[in-house]
């Protein structure tokens, strides 16, 4: 019986094992160190926002060192949703943090399988492909850099590319696998979203060749693929629309587009890609070919490349769709890997909004999906009394030489920070987490990485000790409730003033004395201010959407609902695909 169970269960099981030695370091006592220290953060401050009933969450309350700032409204909110959910359930904040990455890594093995078995319709040749990619030297990178957000967009990329594979094929239910996967890329890291679109459109275009039907004879696949990547961003809109169109509200350019993140500071250069991983000193990037991060494709890698460029060559004259998808994936890794190099910097310049990219070596997020489909590719064009051979070889290269490099620098044990984690965001999350401060915010100034108090402001009251910051103190404030998106008091004046509350102004936040909804300014500082008349009142102060807001939030409830009744619809007819079978 168990043998039996063994059998039918195969896959799930070579797969959990896959992401299990894939995550070995995840069982290390204490959190990672990384490039990016601030994901308790966000996850205690997407927490605290579920806890209170708002969603979507869009507002920090403690970052900015109190006075607030719209994170998520900017900040891929998807991965922090999963570890808040996972905080708020019981586990405390590290276990949260490390069951998002795990989680990641299992998305990553099952979009990666269902993809390649479904171009390949070779269980063995998807297995190869799907280790091929979670051991990848570049997903070991993102860990080591914290940058979860990435490794959860490109774990969904392998999906995207399935459901436009089976539109094209004309397929039930590619749509709606095309629609949810493109939008969970987009609310997982937008900038990646933007990297992959153009690769998108060329594997369209070469999976359409593929096909023994005449172009012209694919216009309704195009409008369909057309079609379902729009419920896709519309989806995402409640996120994309606010992130693209209020950015200008922040001080997001001043950060992101500073002499650091400039994007001419960080192409590569080819030696770079055959660089031994041992050479990193788990740095960062820098400019020209000796910076401390390693941007080496792995040995594995480095051979199955090997592999495909001799077998591309020996076998020229098939014509078959097995080689054909091979030139398509070969064609499309080395585009990818070229558009990180120096020499191509003026392409970039040619499209502005590349800019927000910061670092082209981010492509290589791409790169590592479609060289893994050159695994399953070269497998399956070896003769039969080789491939078994080359798929341990393979396997075994992975294990042997990429397991190792998934292991961060240090690991740290935050809990006495995680006893009181508010005020440790109040005091030192702030220092470092500062991108989306509201655009009018001007007492603070960074030096370096960090943000700091500019000293040239008087001392003033800071927001854990009073909700309201006055110039003047005729004033008597009682009663005070304070939540992420809202606080009340009672404030008592002995005339007519102009208060300022220690909350950053942004667009949204909406202002009632004693019920009567009052106009707001912003003060010199970047304060919320109002003015209040004399004697005893009773303030509300609330976050609101804007009406981009609710335009994203409208065009997001329609996208799911016409996807939910395009899912409800396929799934009268037979189901598309049979898991992992």
């Amino acid at each position: 019986m168990v043998k039996n169970v063994l059998r039918a269960h195969s896959i799930p099981i070579v797969l959990l094992v896959l992401v299990l030695i894939n995550s070995w370091s995840l069982f290390i006592p204490g959190l990672g160190f990384g490039h990016d220290i601030n994901h308790a953060a966000r996850v205690f401050e997407m927490a605290q926002g579920l806890r209170e009933g708002v969603f979507p969450v869009i507002w920090s309350q403690n970052l900015a060192y109190g006075y607030g700032m719209p994170l998520f409204e900017f900040y891929a909110p998807l991965p922090y949703f999963l570890g808040a959910i996972f905080y708020l359930i019981g586990f405390n904040l590290t276990l949260a943090i490390k069951l998002l990455i795990f989680c990641s890594s299992v998305v990553m093995a099952v979009s990666a399988y269902q993809w390649t078995k479904y171009l390949f319709k070779d269980s063995r040749a998807a297995l190869l492909s799907t280790a091929v990619l979670l051991f990848a030297p570049y997903r070991a990178v993102d860990l080591i850099r914290a940058a979860y957000s990435e490794l959860w967009a490109i774990a969904f990329i392998p999906f995207v590319l399935l459901g436009i594979s089976m539109i094209i094929d004309k397929k039930r239910w590619g749509g709606v696998c095309l629609s949810l996967s493109f939008a969970a890329v987009l609310v997982s890291h937008n900038i990646t979203a933007l990297l992959l679109s153009p690769f998108l459109l060329l594997y369209t275009l070469g999976y359409l060749l593929l096909q023994k039907r005449v172009l012209r004879k694919q216009v309704v696949s195009l409008l369909k693929l057309a079609g379902y990547g729009l419920l896709g961003i519309g989806i995402s809109a409640f996120y994309s629309i606010p992130a693209l169109i209020e950015k200008h509200f922040t001080q997001i350019d001043t950060f992101i587009l500073d002499s650091y993140y400039n994007i001419h500071q960080h192409f590569l250069y080819i030696r770079q890609f055959i660089k031994p991983w041992g050479d990193w000193e788990y740095g960062g990037s820098g400019w020209g070919p000796n910076d401390e991060m390693s941007y080496f494709l792995g040995y594995p890698q480095l051979l199955i490349l090997l592999v495909v460029l001799i077998l591309t060559i020996l076998a020229i004259k098939r014509r078959g769709k097995l080689y054909k998808l091979q030139v398509l994936g070969l064609i499309l890794t080395m585009l990818s890997l070229l558009l990180t190099l120096l020499k191509t910097q003026g392409l970039w310049d040619l499209v502005p909004i590349a800019q927000y990219v910061q670092f082209p070596w981010r492509l290589l997020g791409i790169v590592v999906v479609f060289s893994s489909a050159l695994a399953g590719t070269s497998y399956l064009l070896f003769k039969k009394k080789l491939r078994t051979k080359y798929f341990v070889l393979v396997l075994g290269l992975l294990l042997l030489c990429n397991t190792r490099y998934f292991r961060n620098e240090k690991y740290i044990d935050h809990s006495s920070e995680y006893q009181d984690y508010r005020s440790h965001i109040l005091n030192e999350s702030s220092n470092n987490l500062y991108d989306y401060l509201p655009k009018d915010l001007s007492f603070f100034h960074k030096v370096g990485f960090y943000l700091y108090r500019d000293p040239a402001f008087p001392k003033m009251a800071v927001p854990s000790q009073s909700v309201v910051q006055s110039l003047q103190e005729t004033y008597q404030v009682s009663e005070v409730f304070e939540r992420t998106t809202q606080k009340t008091f009672t404030i008592e004046v002995g005339e007519a003033q102009n208060i300022s509350l220690n909350l950053a102004a942004y667009p949204g936040w909406v202002v009632f004395i004693d019920g009567k909804q009052q106009k707001w300014f912003v003060d010199s500082m970047g304060l919320l201010s109002f003015s209040v008349p004399a004697g005893n009142h009773q303030v509300l102060v609330q976050l609101r959407d804007t009406p981009i807001r609710r335009m994203g939030k409208f065009i997001s409830v329609l996208s799911a609902l016409s996807v939910i009744s395009l899912a409800l619809i396929s799934g009268k007819q037979k189901t598309f695909l049979k898991f992992f079978s």
